[in-house]
């Protein structure tokens, strides 16, 4: 397959398919990642790509979408009110825009679970992940949007987080604690790109689900 990962940061979704013979293009705008093109998405074109992507995996920044920075970002009827988060809205719908030209066989578009489910801007089924179910500590609950022909989504199910009653093998019960302002979970992780890295797991279990799907195993 060709896999196109945009805003790739440190590789998270393509290193699965790299390390199994697939061609990968990584996009992000920051050189430092020393990946195959360095690029802004806002106005990314697919003229711009070295190859037509069979699969297309998106991580559009989620620092304006958190839950943690709604309350900066956004006004009460859900609009931006900082250019930060125009900026958010701009890259997302590019990013749409981007898989609607290029119709690829399987697009995936990830975001931590927050403000971007309620704008709209993704025209295609939702279903969300939690990370301690992908050999995480931190729970992460994170939506998974996929379009135009989405990969089985049907993946590791919902984690109950400690609930009352709730099975007392469950991965939740080795949640690190990360109320609002500590050191532990997500927050705790300190860099950007680390905080927003996808599981290896999560990444492989999409792989061989678009390997299946293609007849490419």
């Amino acid at each position: 397959m060709k896999v196109l990962d945009l805003f790739a940061g440190l590789g998270g979704w393509s290193k699965p398919f790299i390390e199994n013979g697939h061609e990968v293009c990584r996009v992000d705008w920051d050189k430092r990642f020393e990946l195959e093109l360095v690029a802004d998405i806002s106005i990314l074109q697919s003229t711009d790509l070295p190859f037509k992507p069979d699969i297309i995996l998106a991580s559009p920044p989620c620092e304006t979408f958190s839950i943690a920075s709604i309350g900066h970002h956004w006004n009460k009827d859900q609009s931006p009110k900082t250019q930060a988060a125009e900026l958010g809205i701009d890259l997302v719908k590019n990013t749409v825009k981007l898989i609607q030209d290029i119709n690829p066989t399987i697009a995936i578009i990830e975001n931590p679970r927050g403000m971007l489910r309620k704008l709209n801007l993704i025209p295609a089924p939702r279903t969300t992940v939690w990370y301690c179910h992908f050999g995480e500590k931190r729970a992460k609950p994170t939506d998974l949007w996929g379009l135009p022909y989405p990969v089985d989504m049907n993946f590791r199910g919902e984690c109950h987080n400690q609930k009352v009653n709730h099975s007392i093998d469950c991965c939740c019960r080795d949640h690190e604690a990360a109320p609002r302002g500590s050191q532990t979970g997500t927050q705790g992780l300190g860099r950007y790109d680390i905080k927003s890295l996808i599981p290896y797991e999560l990444a492989n279990e999409v792989r061989i689900k678009a390997e299946k799907q293609t007849g490419e195993i």
